[in-house]
């Protein structure tokens, strides 16, 4: 985008369909998809407002969080420079410092990691089929050609996040962007609270 106009740098993924009263737009299995930056199609879709404001939101968030990361390595060569006692008695250093980079990376720096990590992965909005486990319970929708459990239903990130500190170590399967990732929500969490 350049001054939020879409610029066709490449084809569109999505081919048009006329219907009695509105457009509809389905993805083209013959033109991948778009390369680098946002498809100009999107400007025309019904929900490009809720598209657009999510998009910017996370990146806003990816932003901030390096913004402020790169503040704190700021605040780590400080109390490196200004020590007199040594390394190892720089309070400054090993009080304020590195537990607000631990904290701030553990959290924060997983988020902007589940942020791009959910845009890299493939979902998909046609042919899903409910996935159930031994007990017919039903577990998540995948669809032909997906690996994983949950291919249909992109889970919110907001809701992961809460759930982080409300239930940890615990994801739902159907909400599970990786393997063993309430494990890993729950190090994290211990590690931001240590």
């Amino acid at each position: 985008d350049f001054f939020a106009m879409g610029l066709r740098l490449w084809p569109t993924h999505w081919v048009a369909h006329n219907d009695t009263t509105e457009i509809n737009f389905t993805p083209s299995p013959d033109i991948p998809v778009y390369p680098f930056g946002v498809d100009p199609t999107w400007h025309r879709a019904s929900n490009d407002l809720l598209y657009f404001n999510s998009l910017k939101m996370k990146m806003s968030v990816c932003f901030g969080v390096t913004h402020m990361t790169v503040g704190l390595v700021h605040r780590v060569q400080n109390a490196f420079y200004f020590s007199k006692r040594g390394i190892l008695h720089n309070l400054d250093l090993w009080f304020e410092a590195v537990p607000m980079m631990i904290f701030m990376l553990s959290l924060f720096g997983y988020m902007c990691f589940l942020i791009v990590y959910k845009w890299t992965l493939q979902w998909v909005w046609e042919g899903c089929v409910p996935v159930t486990d031994a007990d017919g319970e039903i577990i998540g929708t995948t669809a032909p050609g997906c690996d994983r459990t949950n291919c249909c239903n992109p889970p919110t990130l907001i809701t992961q996040l809460i759930n982080i500190a409300l239930q940890p170590g615990s994801v739902p399967t159907n909400e599970q962007l990786y393997e063993n990732q309430g494990s890993a929500q729950l190090i994290l969490l211990i590690i931001a609270v240590l």
